[in-house]
């Protein structure tokens, strides 16, 4: 079978040229002065493109194109939509709009004209990062706010280099600042070392390479092997069971900012600098994450996995999550707002426990701090904003309902111990960092640590791979998974066995307790077994600390939880337990009431003895008490075991215990009055309370005002600088025009579109009489030294024709001047006025009107000679002719222009004449007498040839009329 030969694809013709890099430029105030510097310092051939993002006035026009060229070679442009991103091209964004990238073009879009808009500067590294990956650099110069906070930790992530202008050059500091607390800065410089540190990278190879193609290393792999072995004894991270391309592009980014070749050069500096260690850990761990990430997977949460929990477990039985690898907490706080937002009112019965962990301090640090910038209005919807965060300066602080919910705290997921017990598990984009061997081990710990009715909640990009039959799918697409409960899997709860310290020495470990922990185990048993039941109290009678068999004698009341003391005794005993307190606050000893008769649980009426002793509290100042019941002796004992009957009671016992109980209801009264007076406060409380919401309210909305006006003012700042630049351009080109004006010695007067004086030159001053207060007056109303009436309407004849008049006119002294009247036109080619300009003629009229004076008085003579006189030129055409000469010609007046020979009807075409006037013209040999015979007349001609300026010219002819022959 013949094999038919494959017909080639078509090579794809080459595609316009890759920039290196992509660099994304944000500024607020004080912004345009930075870009000048840097792109005055950038060179114009680097191979990079850069965006500039710009805080600009929306109802302005903006001029921050025309700014930029005067400061660079580069092509400047502002940005629009779908435009291809080119290297060696700066794109300006324009007024009202927003910039983002897709596919390295510029997509543009309408700016939001609401408070809460997305910030220009984050919204477009954002877009920046997840376009170029590696090849995408940050720049954040000088602005107020903190905006391109979070867009630096996206570029950071993705393996670019950010660079911040240091607080020294800039002229504002809220974002070089905000940027540089996030911790994701490479370089902070001066736009002139930023320039320098691009122009470097732009010659490595780093940047050679695909976007999101790893560089490869340099071959060292002892090199490699032993900073892992040094970073894994200093931190206790191991980076070898991490994705080689996660770690290698962190690596080589470290190599490139120290200028390093060589593995080996760095890890000599690793072992000299345990800070460089740090920041080489704190570099490679990814902490890149936002609020409610993904936010299709929380739908789903929501809907699926959320309503599950709820109802499984009792009502008051805590909802426990975790959550591996939280980055700075937005994962843990996105779970918990979720979660209290579900449970509603419920919430303050039903505990919430988010235990949110991270192998990095500094990560966690933040994280509990629960601070964020202004650009999480990105990814927080409104409601959600304004209901749990609190507006602060420079951002938001995560409201205290939220961060009470969670527990942050340095773990390590490789080998420190999980959490148990779990209702959720939200492990996401955690894994894909991590080799398969690791996955492998840590999916199993995730089902250890779920209740049987527990979640698995994974990234985008995560599966759970081969252990399906550990969990199986509760939503596909949003990566939700239910533990499977019958599953039994094998795994570690250690560190990794690869990597499991090994002890320095063989000493084996004591076996026994020390003496210490004997005895403390003996007093604990002791005490629990024989010392009375108690309760620890502070000063307002709220139960600290239970002791003992507690629940003989306290019995919780009905309604609303409570550990007040008083809240679980009988009524009775209330006023005894406030006199018994009393005395032992004023005494600061031991006060105690014996025979008090309480109801306890199982063994009926009893009597017991309760002492009050003061102690020190846990807290300093603090003032507590030790409430002890100690039970009554039990009564003697006669005969056969018979009690003792008590004697009979006489009438003062009786009548005692008719006044006490008097008193009881007195002070049951008294109670009622407190606890009326108790429900006032409370109903009175409760009004602070939504008093208080009503101010917390409006406090958001002058915070929302506020933050209207300092967007307004980073704009009109913007404004004011490029308006600063412009009046520059302006000054400088007034002063060039004022400069020309002066060097000019000609008068020129402008006019505007109303015919008033606009300006004029100091030579227009003296010669047309006008003064500085003449600014601004109409032409028509001055006093002018030319002799023009009708000036006025020549120059609307020239604004209205769009044309040009010239005209000579006189001054009251008699001299000449050329007046030139042209249309005055603007930039935009429109019509605004007229333009005067006088052109002294003086000297060249009257020269004229002179020689026209004596041309007059030689016509006059040579028409009075009688002789002929014809003025030829060199191809004997008649140029001028006397009257003599006309009669001659029979009086013809027409014999002007045309040639000799022809006149008259031929009569002077003779033979003897042509052959002397073309020797004449030709060799200039004049001759005289020559007597000819024009139509039986005898003439004497004589002639001679005229020069101008050293050259032939003309030819004069003189005939002498004789008698006919």
């Amino acid at each position: 079978m013949t094999k038919v030969p494959r017909a080639r694809a078509a090579k794809k013709p080459p595609g316009p040229p890759r920039p290196l890099a992509i660099v994304g430029v944000g500024a607020s105030a004080g912004g345009i002065e930075a870009l000048s510097r840097l792109f005055t310092s950038l060179k114009p051939d680097l191979g990079f493109a850069y965006v500039a993002i710009l805080h600009l006035a929306p109802d302005h026009t903006s001029s921050l194109a025309e700014i930029l060229q005067r400061c660079t070679r580069m092509a400047v442009a502002p940005a629009v939509d779908g435009t291809l991103v080119l290297p060696d091209r700066v794109y300006v964004i324009a007024p009202g709009q927003e910039l983002s990238l897709e596919k390295g073009r510029l997509r543009v879009t309408p700016r939001d004209p609401s408070p809460t808009r997305t910030l220009a500067v984050d919204g477009f590294l954002r877009s920046l990062a997840a376009d170029q990956g590696r090849r995408a650099f940050a720049v954040i110069l000088s602005g107020s706010g903190n905006d391109g906070a979070l867009g630096i930790k996206a570029v950071k992530n993705e393996g670019g280099l950010v660079l911040v202008q240091d607080l020294e050059s800039a002229a504002h500091h809220g974002m070089p600042q905000s940027a540089a607390d996030t911790g994701a800065a490479d370089f902070t410089l001066p736009p002139e070392g930023i320039a320098e540190e691009l122009q470097r990278f732009s010659r490595h190879p780093y940047l050679l390479h695909g976007p999101r193609l790893a560089p490869a290393l340099p071959k060292d792999d002892l090199s490699l092997h032993r900073i892992f072995a040094l970073v894994r004894e200093e931190t206790g991270i191991d980076f070898s069971l991490y994705k080689p391309t996660t770690v290698g592009r962190r690596l080589l980014r470290r190599l490139i900012m120290h200028k390093f070749d060589r593995l080996d050069q760095y890890l000599e500096l690793l072992r000299k600098d345990p800070r460089e260690v740090r920041a080489f850990v704190e570099e490679t761990l990814i902490h890149v994450t936002h609020f409610f990430r993904e936010t299709e997977s929380f739908k789903a949460l929501q809907k699926r996995v959320l309503p599950r929990l709820l109802k499984s477990g009792g009502k008051d039985s805590p909802i426990r999550v975790w959550v591996p690898g939280c980055s700075t907490g937005e994962e843990a706080y996105s779970l918990a707002i979720c979660l209290l937002d579900a449970l509603g009112k419920q919430s303050a019965r039903r505990p919430i426990q988010i235990f949110a962990t991270d192998v990095s301090e500094d990560a966690v640090g933040r994280a509990r701090v629960g601070f964020y910038p202004e650009g999480i209005r990105r990814d927080v919807p409104a409601a959600l904003l304004r209901r749990f965060f609190t507006k602060v300066s420079g951002g938001y602080q995560v409201a205290k309902v939220v961060r009470d919910c969670c527990i942050f705290a340095q773990q390590n997921l490789a080998k420190d111990p999980p959490f148990a017990n779990l209702d959720l598990v939200s492990c996401r984009n955690v894994l894909i960092y991590l080799e398969p061997a690791l996955q492998r081990r840590i999916l199993p710990i995730f089902h250890y640590a779920l209740k049987p009715t527990g979640a698995l909640m994974l990234g985008s990009a995560e599966t759970i791979g081969d252990f399906g039959n550990l969990f199986s799918v509760a939503d596909g697409r949003a990566h939700l998974y239910n533990k499977n409960p019958t599953a039994a899997p094998r795994f570690d709860l250690g560190a990794p066995a690869a990597h499991k310290e090994i002890p320095m020495t063989s000493k084996p470990k004591t076996v026994g307790w020390p003496d210490s922990d004997v005895q403390k185990t003996a007093d604990r048993l002791l005490l629990t077994r024989f010392a009375p039941a108690g309760v620890i109290i502070n000063s307002d009678m709220e139960i600290l600390h239970f002791r003992g068999a507690i629940n003989k004698y306290l019995q919780p009341a009905a309604g609303r939880a409570s550990l007040n003391l008083l809240k679980m005794l009988p009524d009775e005993c209330h006023a005894m337990l406030h006199a018994l307190l009393e005395r032992a606050k004023k005494s600061n000893e031991t006060a105690s009431q014996p025979g008090i008769v309480l109801e306890t649980a199982g063994e009926g009426r009893q009597k017991v003895s309760v002492e009050i002793t003061p102690v020190k509290g846990p807290v300093s100042g603090e003032r507590c008490f030790i409430v002890l019941f100690v039970p009554a002796a039990p009564a003697a004992r006669q005969g056969k075991g018979k009690p003792v009957k008590p004697a009979r009671e006489d009438k003062g016992s009786a009548l005692l215990r008719k006044e006490l109980n008097s008193t009881k209801e007195y002070l049951r009264a008294i109670i009622e009055d407190h606890e009326a007076a108790n429900e006032e406060l409370k109903a009175a409380n409760e009004e602070i309370i939504s008093s208080n919401e009503e101010l917390q309210s409006t406090n958001e909305e002058l915070e929302t005002a506020k933050e209207e006006l300092q967007a307004a003012n980073e704009e009109l700042t913007t404004l004011n600088e490029e308006l600063q630049v412009r009046n520059g351009d302006l000054t400088a080109v007034n002063n060039d025009l004022i400069n020309l004006l002066a060097s000019v010695h000609l008068p020129i007067v402008m006019l505007d579109g109303g015919l008033r004086v606009r300006r004029f030159t100091p030579m227009a001053q003296k010669v047309m009489n006008l003064i500085p207060g003449d600014v601004g007056r109409p032409i028509g109303d001055l006093k002018l030294r030319i002799e023009m009436p009708d000036l006025e309407e020549l120059v609307v004849e020239v604004i209205d024709t769009v044309s040009t008049r010239e005209v000579e006119v006189r001054d009251k002294d008699g001299r000449w001047y050329s007046l030139r009247i042209r249309p005055y036109k603007t930039t935009e080619n429109k019509i605004d006025g007229a333009v005067l300009i006088l052109i002294d003629i003086d000297v060249v009229k009257k020269a004229i009107l002179d020689l026209s004076g004596n041309t007059q008085v030689a016509e006059a003579v040579l028409d009075m000679v009688r002789e002929g006189l014809v003025v030829l030129d060199l191809s004997f055409k008649i140029s001028a002719a006397n009257s003599a000469f006309q009669r001659a010609c029979d009086g013809a007046k027409t014999v002007v222009g045309r040639s000799l020979f022809e006149a008259a009807g031929g009569r002077w075409n003779i033979p003897a004449l042509r052959q002397g006037l073309a020797k004449l013209a030709a060799e200039g040999e004049p001759f005289a007498g020559l007597e000819v015979d024009a139509g039986g007349e005898r003439l004497l001609c004589s002639a001679r040839r005229l020069t101008e300026a050293g050259k032939p010219s003309a030819l004069l002819l003189s005939v002498v009329f004789s008698a006919r022959a």
